[in-house]
């Protein structure tokens, strides 16, 4: 009976390789093509909440919690190399490291030596006004880059933890790419300026 269902199981698949081998399987459907997906030309300011240009790209926004360990346990040997004992679950950080992390990810494929500048403005729980940093690069390589936005200890007692960002990249002037979080336009006030 099981070698009879595997038989069947064999032979649709097998019918389902032939249909797809020979083309008679379901076609494109109409106006189907490859999408395009580079714009024509570098957008020159904010249009919706994000967006991005042919020569700089924000990549991700990453958000760490720091309240735990890395591993939470430790193994422990004696001295035949044998397995100890495992402690007591995860491990709470102390006071000073606790909070969150925040990295900010973002791609240039340009020429070598252009200059741009990053811009994260960040509202965090217990604060009116936003926190902005910004980070400015003279001698750009094509690749990767990231800022790290540490937000631990007392800062973070005090302030709360971040409940809305946004980054911006600037090139001549112009913001050239551009991501926030979903709460950014929702919550209003102390929002400064795009300058």
């Amino acid at each position: 009976m099981l070698a009879r269902g595997i038989g069947i199981l064999v032979l649709l698949a097998w019918l389902a390789g032939a249909v797809v081998l020979t083309g008679c399987g379901p076609g494109p459907t109409e106006g189907f093509g490859k999408v395009d997906f580079t714009p024509d030309e570098i957008r020159t300011g904010p249009v919706g909440e994000e967006f991005n240009s042919d020569l700089f790209a924000i990549v991700r926004v990453l958000r760490q919690p720091k309240q735990l360990s890395a591993f939470g346990y430790a193994v422990l040997y004696d001295d035949s190399r044998e397995v100890g004992r495992m402690d007591e679950g995860q491990k709470r950080l102390p006071s000073d490291l606790q909070g969150e992390r925040l990295i900010f990810s973002w791609n240039y494929k340009g020429e070598p030596g252009a200059s741009a500048s990053a811009r994260i403005e960040l509202g965090r729980q217990r604060d009116t006004d936003l926190t902005v940093l910004t980070e400015e690069y003279t001698d750009l390589a094509p690749g990767r880059y990231r800022i790290a936005y540490n937000n631990r200890g007392t800062e973070f007692k005090r302030h709360g933890a971040v409940v809305r960002w946004r980054i911006q990249i600037i090139a001549g002037g112009k913001v050239v790419a551009q991501k926030q979080s979903s709460l950014w336009s929702a919550m209003a006030g102390g929002e400064p300026s795009n300058e």
